[in-house]
């Protein structure tokens, strides 16, 4: 009989939060006279309090579940860490680089833990199929775009065809049971609180690396001359990631909203400190992205979660940070700035106008498009724009429903049960904010962070089947007792 509490639910959780929020401010605290030791102290205690926490809780829970020395969930870890490997960082062989290895051993040990289970027939999972599809379609667009390459091909085929195995795998296994699915939510929260406590220590001690031979942009980066918050702020956070805030804006809405839907369970002042103070500080590192489309994107995420919990008073703690965010920030000014979306958005127009069936190739929308110096053109900033850009028509209709029928699966499942476990309205809400964000930025072309995306989906399509397999259990006991 198992026992011990989910990681989620241990009574040592909430006091592993606190200190690794403590160990946080100990590190901003001698960060700003020191970065090296600031940064030192913080890892330091952060890895004893997270030491702690694996030996008092999550350790034994892995244990009792045999999931300790289980392939699958070391791999559903690498993939969770996935946000932590710098973009662009070492050398880059046809188009891969080392920031793709938790995504190719993640999926190998993935593999692994359901090939010795499940079997290679467990793959066939239909809400997978449409981005195994896009992945082929890829593939096929390469050589109708005439620029058959070897990097072109891993970029296409083969870095949308990891994906759709990956998904597939964290689906087998997100079926097997609630402690898969905790296991998964578990990973993404506790990586993306540690990416969103390393982002704000970087923006209190204004610390940022900035090497175009290694990485580009760790921590954070510099507003341009000509962006209002220009020497107004320090920069804007990017973490470890090495790219466009926008993405890391994107990676918060996960913690975010996971937090929110742990404070809404909350039973005890400790619980609702610890929740609390981690969503207020994963709602900040979001802020001080100073991305739009993110800020927006949160509070879609909330209206779902509220709406699909009821957890109305969700909502008074989620207006005194959208107030918090106005009066004691600058974000306020970044929505006074213009922004080039639609211009872009026609630009991309133009591009599938000319090259509907293949598009451009993977990868090949570059920064100027015409051998006669055609206009500048920077990508379209919508995932979906940039696939049929690149892979042309029948490629964007593959992604949109790759992406929309898994969302809307546990949606729909959601609604029709309000209200609905939290667990399973928080990833609901996470996926409808970033779907709601890829319509302004490409996130689902970014590895280390679309991930967080199809585990969330597979962790849901997860809580659905077995809260399914419940209710059928439950109906056919009723049955069975009514009878005798």
């Amino acid at each position: 009989m198992n026992t011990t509490h989910s990681p989620m639910e241990a009574a040592t959780i909430p006091r592993v939060l606190v200190g690794l929020v403590a160990s946080w401010a100990v590190a901003v605290v001698v960060g700003m006279a020191s970065h090296l030791m600031g940064a030192m102290l913080g890892v330091i205690i952060g890895s004893v309090v997270l030491a702690w926490g694996w030996r008092s809780s999550t350790g034994p829970w892995l244990a009792e579940r045999q999931l300790l020395f289980n392939p699958a969930a070391w791999g559903i870890a690498l993939l969770a860490f996935s946000p932590f490997m710098p973009a662009r960082i070492g050398p880059s062989v046809a188009g891969l680089s080392i920031d793709d290895a938790p995504l190719l051993v993640g999926s190998a040990l993935l593999a692994l833990g359901v090939m010795r289970v499940e079997g290679l027939s467990a793959l066939r999972q239909p809400l997978a199929l449409p981005l195994g599809l896009f992945a082929l379609w890829n593939g096929v667009a390469v050589f109708l775009s005439d620029s058959v390459t070897v990097a072109s091909l891993l970029r296409g085929v083969g870095r949308w065809g990891l994906f759709a195995v990956a998904f597939a795998l964290l689906i087998v296994v997100a079926r097997r049971g609630r402690d898969w699915v905790t296991l998964m939510v578990g990973a993404m929260f506790l990586f993306g609180l540690l990416q969103a406590l390393f982002g704000l220590w970087s923006y209190a001690v204004d610390w940022i690396l900035l090497d175009p031979n290694v990485a580009r942009n760790i921590g954070m980066e510099r507003f341009r001359w000509y962006q209002v918050l220009f020497d107004v702020v320090p920069g804007r956070i990017t973490g470890t990631l090495g790219v466009s805030s926008n993405f890391y804006g994107a990676l918060m809405l996960f913690p975010l909203l996971l937090s929110a839907a742990f404070l809404v369970r909350a039973k005890v002042w400790s619980e609702w400190i610890a929740y609390g103070a981690v969503m207020a500080l994963t709602w900040f590192a979001l802020v001080f992205s100073y991305t739009r489309a993110s800020m927006a994107a949160a509070v879609i995420g909330f209206v779902f979660l509220i709406f699909l919990s009821r957890g109305y008073r969700l909502a008074g703690v989620a207006v005194v940070l959208v107030v918090a965010a106005v009066v004691f920030t600058p974000a306020l000014d970044r929505f006074d700035e213009g922004n080039d979306r639609f211009n872009l958005a026609f630009n991309a127009f133009d591009v599938i106008g000319d090259n509907p069936l293949g598009g451009l190739g993977p990868g090949e929308f570059s920064e100027e498009l015409g051998e006669d110096g055609g206009r500048a053109i920077a990508t379209p900033h919508n995932s979906y724009l940039l696939a049929a850009a690149e892979t042309g028509l029948i490629g964007g209709g593959l992604l949109f429903l790759a992406t929309v029928l898994p969302a809307a699966h546990v949606a729909i499942a959601a609604f029709r049960r309000r209200p609905v476990e939290l667990t399973l309205g928080a990833l609901v809400a996470v996926m409808a904010a970033y779907g709601a964000q890829t319509l302004s930025n490409n996130l689902f072309h970014i590895p280390t962070v679309a991930i967080y995306f199809w585990m969330a989906a597979a962790a849901g399509i997860g809580l659905v089947a077995v809260d399914r397999s419940t209710h059928d259990e439950e109906t056919r006991s009723a049955t069975l007792e009514e009878a005798a």
